[in-house]
This record gives structure tokens, sequence and C-alpha cells, in this order.
């Protein structure tokens, strides 16, 4: 095919070799698909253009100029990007670019300024860095961004009326309905308004050095997010039945390479109770290890490291045998058990060709969003609701441990919840009008007062 030929972009032959190491190293890599896809792109970004010279200005330019159908929506400018960012990342690899990835997207700052009083920014300053979870820090502060958008006015100025209009506000997106205003969810409209509720809950007690160094607080006025309702929202699917569990693994093959790696991926969660983020594991983050029981006797096993949500350093809990088999069944049937480095990850991309045929794996570990799509689609094949998430997982296997006796301070242990009170958010669904314990009680008073 002549789309297969070699390209021809560059007279330098330096940046040429480059070029045409990078698309053996895809054609290696990729789907055909996703080759001919960063063909097409490079070839019309830089035919007649110099490498050395391109900046973000000309790669932003190029990413949302029009195509042959009008303009392009937000997939087709990504797919753009992403492909020059790949090409650049290769050279810089190689050392053959020097300067930065003019495609990368430019890194915001943790504390963005949105205050020229430098009181109110020292406030923001200090809010931020007291949010536990990463997640909830970027989202926090894109709302307050889009928010507080005149740095000269300061956040005791705001009236109530402004921020439930902001709560409430249709705000245009790149990515949905065509960059026209998008209704908010009632998950949205509650999020704003908890990120400016703890926002102004903090400043309230904020504290600032006056000129005759004693202190004050910063806010002199009622929070205006004071009064503003949060919206009722639909329960978030966190529940799956048994039956769900088996209608699930029934439709993953145990044949095929990555329905093997699917379905270890999945009894993972099942059985360790973990949050999407926190399964992405590296084979080095597995080692042998000697418990001791509650009687105190050892026993040899496994352990497993991961990041837990809003919590400093690594965290280590028991890998069940069940489990580690599980993995080593995986890499065994894959090929990879004796080749693994204690680096690469152990739930990865597989890379096919064509017709079908694996040649390769990715080292770094799947991301969270392909680990979602990949459920999704089992769930479709199951015939399950498709709102069916990886934290259902956590919720099943909270109320597993529950029902096979499990007290509430050691599920809240093993979940690694910082309040028992969401532990039993977890539970409240087992709870029955009836009370099952009423029996027991009755008979031990009776017994007791000689009650019959």
């Amino acid at each position: 095919m002549d789309t297969l030929q070699p390209l021809h972009l560059f007279d330098d032959p330096t940046w040429q070799m480059c070029l045409e190491s990078f698309f053996e190293d895809l054609a290696r890599r990729e789907t055909h698909a996703a080759y001919i896809d960063h063909r097409t792109i490079l070839r019309q970004f830089f035919l007649g253009q110099d490498p050395a010279a391109i900046s973000r200005e000309i790669v932003t330019l190029f990413c949302n100029s029009d195509t042959i159908h009008g303009k392009p929506n937000y997939h087709t400018a990504t797919r753009r990007r992403v492909a020059i960012k790949n090409f650049y990342e290769y050279a810089l690899m190689r050392g053959i670019h020097r300067g930065d990835n003019p495609a990368r997207s430019v890194e915001k700052p943790r504390i963005p300024h949105l205050f020229d009083d430098r009181h109110w920014q020292m406030c923001l300053a200090a809010w931020l860095e007291q949010l536990r979870s990463p997640e909830t820090r970027s989202s926090y502060t894109n709302i307050l961004l889009r928010f507080y958008r005149d740095p000269e006015r300061m956040p005791d100025t705001y009236s109530r009326a402004e921020v439930e209009a902001f709560v409430r506000s249709a705000q245009s997106s790149k990515k949905h309905n065509g960059g026209l205003p998008v209704e908010p969810s009632p998950q949205t409209k509650n999020a704003r308004r908890a990120a400016l509720a703890s926002f102004y809950a903090y400043a309230a007690d904020f504290q600032i050095v006056g000129d005759d160094k004693r202190l004050y607080p910063l806010m002199h006025t009622l929070p205006p997010t004071r009064g503003v309702r949060s919206e009722k929202t639909a329960p978030a699917h966190r529940l799956i039945s048994e039956k769900d569990i088996v209608a699930l693994f029934k439709t993953i093959p145990s044949t095929t390479a990555i329905g093997i790696r699917d379905r270890t991926l999945f009894l993972c969660y099942l059985y360790l109770g973990r949050r999407n983020r926190e399964l992405r594991l590296l084979w080095q983050d597995i080692e042998p290890y000697t418990f001791t029981n509650k009687d105190g006797d050892a026993y040899e096993g496994y352990r497993y490291r991961y990041q837990a949500k809003g919590k400093p350093g690594w965290q280590y809990a028991e890998l069940m045998r069940e489990v580690y088999g599980q993995i080593v069944w995986y890499l065994t049937a894959t090929d990879r058990l004796d080749s693994i480095k204690p680096g690469d990850g152990i739930f990865v991309q597989h890379f096919m060709t064509p017709d079908g045929k694996l040649v390769g794996f990715a080292k770094e570990p799947l991301s969270s969003s392909s680990i979602r799509h990949i459920l999704k689609k089992y769930a479709r094949a199951a015939s399950l609701d498709e709102s069916a998430c990886v934290h259902a997982f956590r919720h099943f296997n909270a109320q597993m441990r529950y029902r096979c006796g499990q007290g509430l301070l050691e599920i809240s242990a093993a979940m690694g919840h910082s309040s028992i009170a969401i532990t039993h958010t977890y539970l409240q669904s087992l709870i029955t009008e009836n009370d099952p314990g009423a029996p027991l009680l009755a008979a031990r008073l009776g017994a007791l007062l000689g009650i019959e």
C-alpha cells in the first residue's frame, strides 16, 4: 500500500531518520488504525516545516484548524495534538530535540492567582494545601477559577444571589454539546456549592496579622454560600449483587490473553476491595511477607503496596494467596512471568495485530479510565446496569466481609476509611426493617430475669 511507504517530511537527515524510526516503533506497539492516523496527521502538520522551529502557538493553530467537514470537534483536535506530542516525546528521548515539547499542555500552577489581596491569596493557598485528595484539589480549583474571575474583587464582597446563579448556571463545554451551554447535573451543582462552601468555611476561621501584630479574622461577613441548598440526586450505582457478579464473570473469556487479564484484574478488585486508582500495580509492589494472626502464630504469605486516596506514603495490605495465584496464572498464560521486570505494570495494554495476534505489551499499568471502559463493556454483555463502576466491587467486598462475620471496626480498617460513618454507608442496604437480634436478646434476658 502507498500509505505504508516511508514517509519523507524533513530535509534534515537526522530528523528524517528519527521520523522513520518513530514509525517503525509505532508499528510494533500500536494498531494499524493508530499507525495510519499518526502518519496522516504528521504529514499534514510537518510538510514544509522545520520541526525544531515549531512553537506551541503553531501546534494549537493546527489542532484547531478546520477540516474538510468544517470546524474540528474536541476528539479530532485531541487526536492531532496527541500524534504531534508522541513524535516530539520520541525525538526528546532519542536526543534529537533539545527544547520543550510544543504539543504538551502547559501545566497549571498548583496555587492559581485569584486575588490581588495577599491575605486572601494566602488563605487560598492554605485551603488548597489542607485538602486531602489531589482529585478534590484539582476539581475545587477549577470551580473557583470559574467563579472568581475578577482578581481585584475579594470573596467577602460576593452575594448569595451570585453564588446561586453560578451554582445553577449552564456553561459552555468544549467536549460536549457542540460547544453550546450544557445544563449542569445535580451532581455538578452540588460540587460547585461544596467547593465554594468549603473555601468560605475555611476563610471564616482564617486569621491574619495586623499592623499592631495582633490576629484578626479575615472575613467580617457571613459566607454567601449560607442558605444555598444542595440538589437531590439519584443514588450513584454502588450496589452489585452476587447474581450480578456471576453474570459479569461469565462474560469474561478465560481462553484469550485479554480475557485472562480482565478476569484476573476484576478478581483483584473484588477480593481486595481497593479503589480504582489504588490497584495500578507494578510487579515490585508485591513481595513475600511473614504475617502474625490474632493468636500470635506466624504464617508466610504475600503483601502488596498501594497509594491510598488522601493518605501520604505507601500503604500495605495482605495479598490473599488465591489472588496471588491468579496473578501468576495471568503472567504465565501470557509468557511474562520469567521476563517481567520490577518496574513493569502487572495489568497492562496488550498490543495486537489487525488479525488478532498478540505481539507485545505496554510497560505502564492500565489507566483508571481504561479499566472503567473495560468494565462497562462486560457490564453491557452481561445485561447489567451500564452505570456499574469499579467502586461497586469495593462496596461488595465490604458487604461480604460483614456477612462473613467481620465487625464494623475490622471492615473500616480493611477499607482504609477515615471514619466508621463512611463504612456504615457501605452496609446500609444490608439493614432490614425487622430486628434480627430481637429473638436472641429476648431469650437471653428472659433466662436472666426468669421471664418465659
